[in-house]
């Protein structure tokens, strides 16, 4: 936390128990808490900056910046996240974190439509992907729907799933494929 806020959390705590009755519990006599933030950095500051725009192409489109820094510090701190929404249909939700302590990124986009139903994300620290997430629903013809869904952790492929299901009056058909770290691949097809 220190390398991130230029500062520390710090705290302080003083209690007596009661001599008279052994049989009580702490903080039963006097006691006394202290916390405090104590500074460890050059900073004269914290500067805090945010807009909130609607987006000039797209009226239901709203972004929102915000930004943290330090000016002045020996760390560069300077923060953001940025979030872009839908405010009509809350249909669509991006959002974007950057700290430069340790080159911390993260993102999240939600993109939820009658055709299209998407969640994904990710996060890396010094420029190495720790940790991914993605899911996606998509009708792309009339009976018929894609889906897919990856999870990551460093390079390791948690899972991998696929799968298409066709449906029609006349017939009905899947076709899917699971991987997984967990379990040999498993394919399920029907018609």
């Amino acid at each position: 936390m220190s390398r991130i806020f230029g500062v520390e959390f710090c705290g302080l705590a003083k209690y007596h128990t009661n001599l008279d009755n052994p049989l009580d519990m702490y903080f039963t006599g006097p006691s006394a808490f202290k916390v405090y933030l104590k500074k460890t950095d050059t900073f004269s500051k914290y500067t805090f900056e945010y807009t909130w725009l609607q987006d000039v192409d797209n009226r239901d489109m709203d972004h929102i910046n915000v930004v943290l820094d330090t000016p002045g510090s020996m760390v560069n701190r300077r923060s953001s996240v940025m979030v872009s929404f839908d405010r009509t249909t809350y249909s669509y939700l991006s959002l974007g974190v950057e700290v430069p302590v340790n080159n911390v990124m993260a993102n999240f986009v939600y993109n939820w439509s009658k055709e299209k139903k998407l969640v994904k994300g990710a996060l890396s620290v010094d420029r190495q992907i720790v940790a991914t997430a993605y899911t996606l629903l998509k009708k792309t013809d009339a009976g018929r729907y894609e889906a897919e869904a990856r999870m990551s952790y460093y390079s390791m492929q948690i899972l991998h799933w696929t799968g298409l299901l066709s449906m029609t009056n006349a017939k009905s058909s899947i076709i899917a494929r699971f991987e997984s770290s967990s379990h040999n691949p498993v394919t399920l097809k029907g018609i």
